[in-house]
């Protein structure tokens, strides 16, 4: 991945920005719910689709933008800023998305970040196309949508030079949408509990992963067992324990890993990603990487603890490597029962 700077804020003068800018309404001509607004310079034209995303039509342009007229801004680079829309029916990271979107062979990626919101973590990317534009995109979720804010330009031999990057960041961070879902999952989700003799503990997931309790328990606990089916093919597999007197969360964890083992997956040691506490409850998250079903394979664990009562939550699925959408699914779903995961006392 070759580097070009992100510009992070405006490089004009705050009086010459509200000079050349104002903030346009897009309602008229679009889906209902897809009613936007953004900043773009004066002097810009648009036009709209009246298209409507859906599993037929999964990703389109919602609105082009343009110059209007020779001596508009940006003109002089062959600017656009284009706002794509797509239906993504399922829990993904919308920076996970613009990775994959970015992979197909289209993009030279040149740097990508992840922006935190209440619906996951947005990307924001700097690519370059095989015509040698250069693309600025950010992506926001709104349930099953996911809307890809994307200014280009023709770089001119000067590609490295972030302030050309403004027009796309000041349309990127003026964006909203007009009459958001308020949803904030994109899929329907399902309230799980597991109650043992020192307590109960509650969190969410997709509704759409197969539940079972297990035949075997941690003693004094409770357990349930997830599983991701995409067709015929297991995209992953959750499994969520707390245990009783005398148990910990590693210990539920290595004793996962122990049966594992006997089925032929291979884990190597845990690496540390975050270490944190909510209320009276406190957590570890670490990783593991592996082999299954001679693929890679990668394991998300958590390690928790609310009043003295061990809890083990393990999502384990393909490695990016093996299965990009798959690995971007599961990891979604651990950070959706991470954010979500409490005690009852």
């Amino acid at each position: 991945m070759s580097e070009i700077a992100f510009l992070e804020r405006p490089v004009s003068a705050k009086e010459a920005i509200e000079g050349a800018y104002l903030d346009v309404t897009v309602r008229e001509g679009v889906f209902a719910t897809g009613a936007f607004q953004l900043a773009l310079p004066k002097l810009w034209d648009f036009e709209v689709s009246n298209r409507e995303p859906s599993a037929d039509d999964p990703m389109f342009p919602l609105a082009t933008f343009a110059p209007g007229a020779p001596e508009a801004l940006g003109a002089s680079h062959d600017a656009r800023v284009v706002v794509h829309v797509a239906f993504l029916p399922r829990v993904i990271n919308g920076s996970d998305w613009l990775r994959g979107y970015l992979s197909g062979g289209k993009f030279q990626l040149h740097a990508i970040r992840e922006l935190p919101t209440q619906n996951g973590l947005m990307g924001d990317a700097v690519a370059t196309a095989a015509d040698g534009r250069l693309h600025r995109m950010v992506t926001m979720k709104d349930a099953d949508l996911l809307y890809v804010v994307e200014g280009s330009f023709d770089p001119k031999g000067t590609a490295d030079d972030p302030a050309l990057q403004e027009i796309a960041l000041m349309a990127a961070i003026r964006f909203k949408l007009l009459e958001p879902s308020g949803m904030r999952f994109a899929e329907a989700m399902a309230e799980h509990y597991l109650e043992g003799i020192l307590g109960q503990v509650g969190f969410t997931a997709p509704a759409s992963w197969e539940a079972d309790r297990p035949g075997d328990v941690p003693p004094q606990g409770d357990a349930i067992q997830f599983k991701a089916l995409v067709g015929d093919a297991v995209a992953g597999n959750m499994v969520a324990a707390i245990g009783g007197v005398a148990s910990d969360a590693e210990t539920l964890e290595m004793a996962l890993i122990s049966k594992l083992s006997e089925q032929g997956v291979t884990l190597g040691d845990p690496e540390p990603i975050l270490e944190a506490t909510r209320g009276d409850l406190a957590f570890s998250a670490v990783l593991r990487w592996g082999e299954a079903g001679g693929l890679g394979a990668t394991m998300l664990c958590l390690r928790g603890s609310f009043q003295d009562m061990p809890m083990s939550v393990t999502v384990l699925g393909p490695s990016a490597d093996a299965q990009f959408e798959s690995w971007a699914l599961n990891r979604r779903v651990f950070e959706i029962m991470r954010e979500t995961i409490t005690g009852i006392g």
